[in-house]
């Protein structure tokens, strides 16, 4: 859940040249739109991080 939506989610890593890359997708549709998401994090505490700034978000505009 962000912003009040389920939204399906996708993770995925890459380690290229010993350098681990973490990619994660959130989709949904919100009101006949796509809403699509992506966060990329390269620390360790990069998702938390991201999932954190996420929790803030809201579906409706000026809330």
């Amino acid at each position: 859940m962000i912003g009040g939506l389920t939204y399906d989610r996708l993770s995925l890593r890459l380690t290229p040249e010993n350098l681990e890359v973490r990619m994660t997708f959130w989709a949904t549709v919100h009101k006949g739109h796509v809403v699509a998401i992506k966060g990329t994090d390269t620390a360790p505490d990069g998702l938390r991080a991201i999932e954190a700034l996420l929790a803030g978000v809201s579906a409706e505009p000026g809330k």
